[in-house]
């Protein structure tokens, strides 16, 4: 990978002149195919053990499903938004949580119908989901209702070993 990214490295060099060749245009390509490729993500299988691992940053939002396969753990979809304007102001509470819900409608038609973890490397907001007599802020309240057509447990992972965090 890092003989392929070179000429894009190149460009990101402070004294650096912008140029968009042949070169960097195959690099590019050749980044993207290796991405798409099922060497990095495999195609989900209904039954196989399942967990969302979500993150929320001060400007964005993470999600990864992974699925265990020939007893390793495999990313089936990986995707992360921006934070709007408003959404930058939430809690880091609110905005985990939020991450969590996005996950889960992101990967709707994986995760629909299925028992799931969802990872998270904020702790707090573990009691509040795996408790349903807990009483959470209205914002996640609403979140909840539409969460409860899900299956899941939230689990806490610290922040280093969450690849969400990437994202």
């Amino acid at each position: 990978i890092s003989e392929i990214t070179a000429p894009l490295r190149e460009l990101t060099h402070k004294n650096a002149t912008w140029k968009w060749t042949e070169t960097e245009e195959t690099a590019f390509q050749q980044i993207k195919n290796a991405l798409w490729s099922d060497t990095v993500l495999v195609y989900y299988e209904p039954g196989q053990e399942t967990k969302l691992i979500v993150d929320a940053g001060p400007k964005g939002l993470g999600a990864i499903l992974y699925q265990r396969k020939n007893h390793k753990w495999q990313p089936v979809t990986c995707a992360s938004r921006s934070l709007t304007n408003t959404e930058q102001r939430y809690s880091q509470l609110d905005k985990e949580a939020l991450a969590i819900r996005w996950g889960c409608e992101k990967n709707y038609v994986y995760l629909i119908g299925s028992q799931f973890k969802v990872i998270t490397d904020h702790q707090p907001i573990v009691p509040i989901f795996n408790n349903r007599h807990s009483r959470p802020p209205m914002r996640i309240e609403r979140w909840f209702v539409y969460l409860q057509q899900f299956d899941f447990v939230v689990e806490y992972k610290p922040g280093s070993s969450n690849p969400a965090d990437y994202l």
